[in-house]
């Protein structure tokens, strides 16, 4: 059983050799520290209203759209209604949506990007895909990560996360484990044998719950190295999904 799952992820490491995941963290607040640098350093969130619409009524505050890791060390997280923000922390600075600004430094790091491999999916404003097969970095993907990383961070003033892999899947994985601003390189099924079911790209909540109770009773019953079997086909099961 061990033996076979680890033979399918080796056939998906060979066939697709290795993927770079980029994120922006915190895109939005971080977007408008690039034009307000008061911003940095201090609890801040970007909300929705706050401002006029096109027909010229005002729209009060929102909900957090995006909040800096200042603002969510102390509780304030996405989704939050800006009110609520705003009795957790009464310092907190909020800001309205630009996105324009978004669009445009989007695309800024679109063409960072670029000047490595035009095999590029934009999974969202915020986040991208790089295949890397048949360029001069499939090899040595760190290094580009290490690369891009330096280039988006002191050229954009964007702080972002990355992650490479043998698949898409595990490379998303490698950058949520990197985060925040970090890197990290996932090989194979051992290295994240300890990740939580409910943090792998793929599962939302109910889901990971159930994946959570099927190997917690197996791993009670099989050894470790099962159970990595059981993670390995788990894994196989979302690259088909994905």
């Amino acid at each position: 059983f061990c033996a076979s799952s680890r033979a399918i992820f080796c056939l998906y490491k060979k066939e697709c050799l290795v993927f770079l995941h980029i994120v922006l963290d915190a895109f939005f607040i971080n977007a408008a520290r690039t034009k307000e640098p008061s911003l940095r350093g201090v609890s801040a969130a970007v909300i929705s209203g706050n401002c006029v619409d096109i027909f010229g009524d005002f729209l009060p505050p929102g909900m957090v759209l995006s909040a800096s890791y200042e603002a969510r060390a102390k509780g304030i997280k996405c989704t939050m209604q800006a009110a609520t923000a705003q009795k957790i922390d009464p310092q907190i600075k909020l800001v309205s949506t630009d996105f324009a600004l978004y669009k445009k430094l989007s695309k800024e790091v679109f063409n960072v990007l670029y000047d490595y491999t035009n095999e590029i999916e934009k999974y969202s404003i915020d986040e991208y895909f790089l295949d890397l097969r048949g360029t001069s970095w499939d090899n040595e993907p760190s290094a580009l990560a290490s690369i891009i990383k330096n280039r988006i961070e002191k050229g954009l003033a964007l702080p972002c996360s990355l992650g490479t892999a043998p698949h898409k899947w595990w490379a998303k994985l490698a950058t949520s484990l990197a985060k925040p601003a970090g890197i990290k390189h996932i090989s194979s099924c051992d290295e994240i044998s300890t990740v939580l079911l409910r943090d792998l790209a793929g599962l939302d909540l109910a889901c990971g719950g159930i994946f959570v109770g099927a190997v917690a009773i197996f791993c009670a019953k099989k050894t470790r190295q099962k159970a990595l079997a059981l993670l390995a086909l788990l894994s196989v099961f979302l690259i088909e999904l994905s």
